[in-house]
């Protein structure tokens, strides 16, 4: 079975080098927040987009896999997205396999 996350938090911690900007997100499903970064790159070209990713935990809660399921048509992004969860831990009582969707969006000026 797979849970699509409910209670999604995201907010802005920092620019990283003046170029990436870290996001903080956390789902139902995972046991603390993780980092996402923005690349700097993608945000100077105006870029956005939403990715869908998938990630496969053991049973202690470690990410053993992960893969792109609805891709943002950015590769940047969708790395970005993957590598982010990758990182993710499981909270306890969850299903093995979770989804995770990004957005990075600009905000306007």
């Amino acid at each position: 079975m797979v849970a699509v996350p409910v209670g999604i938090r995201l907010r802005t911690l920092v620019k990283l080098n003046g170029k990436d900007q870290l996001l903080e997100m956390k789902a139902s499903w995972m046991s603390e927040a993780i980092e996402i970064v923005y690349p700097g790159e993608a945000r100077r070209r105006g870029l956005e987009g939403t990715v869908t990713v998938e990630v496969e935990f053991d049973e202690s809660g470690k990410a053993i896999g992960k893969k792109v399921i609805q891709s943002s048509n950015i590769e940047d992004l969708d790395l970005s997205a993957l590598e982010a969860v990758s990182k993710s831990k499981l909270a306890p009582d969850k299903e093995l396999i979770q989804q995770l969707k990004v957005t990075f969006k600009l905000k306007n000026a």
